[in-house]
């Protein structure tokens, strides 16, 4: 009886070991899943800022040397707003008439992402001008005026930034000789990864 007892209790020890270790193994597992799940999330955020930061960078760099006569005639024409909004919508326009090349940098496709007139979004206007500053505000800090009826951040942190630096006030547009342009790219994961980027272009 007592070698009966000795052979029930080594099977018993075995089966505890087997959960011990099923148990340890899945714990093992999980903790691997999540990390492999984070690095594969991470990868994804920073393929899109990297992304997204490039196409801001395009769009920039195309409108800082971009025809400042267009550019002062569309703002001449939205005199009452002094700012003006650009998008894909306005390729092939009088002020934007390549209209190819234009595409290409306001809805451009790249690394299989299709850019629409609602991720990547402009606003041009005199720079530190605080009667300006102060109607784009007005547009961008309404929840309307974006597809998904979010005001972006760093639109609105900018935006707060440049009225708390704006110097000029005259009503005459042909008096500026700088435009600010402000270029925003929606994150295509979530708000707190949008892009946004500031330059400049002056009449000389």
């Amino acid at each position: 009886m007592m070698g009966k007892k000795r052979i029930l209790s080594k099977v018993g020890a075995s089966l505890l070991e087997i959960i011990a270790a099923v148990a340890i193994s899945s714990t093992a597992l999980l903790l691997i899943y999540n990390v492999l799940s984070y690095n594969v999330r991470q990868n994804g955020i920073n393929h899109d800022k990297v992304r997204n930061t490039n196409v801001a960078y395009g769009a920039l760099n195309y409108l800082i040397n971009y025809d400042y006569s267009k550019l002062e005639d569309y703002l001449e024409a939205n005199s009452s707003n002094m700012y003006i909004k650009v998008t894909g919508a306005n390729c092939g326009t009088i002020y934007f008439p390549d209209n190819k090349t234009c595409l290409g940098v306001f809805n451009p496709t790249l690394n299989n992402k299709s850019y629409t007139n609602d991720d990547i979004i402009v606003f041009i206007f005199p720079h530190r001008h605080k009667i300006a500053i102060t109607k784009l505000r007005e547009y961008i800090i309404i929840p309307d005026n974006f597809k998904d009826k979010t005001v972006p951040l760093v639109l609105e942190e900018f935006i707060n930034d440049e009225l708390s630096t704006a110097i000029y006030d005259t009503p005459n547009l042909s008096d500026i000789k700088v435009f600010s342009i402000l270029v925003y790219v929606k994150s295509g994961i979530n708000h707190k990864y949008d892009v946004c980027l500031h330059g400049v272009i002056t009449r000389d």
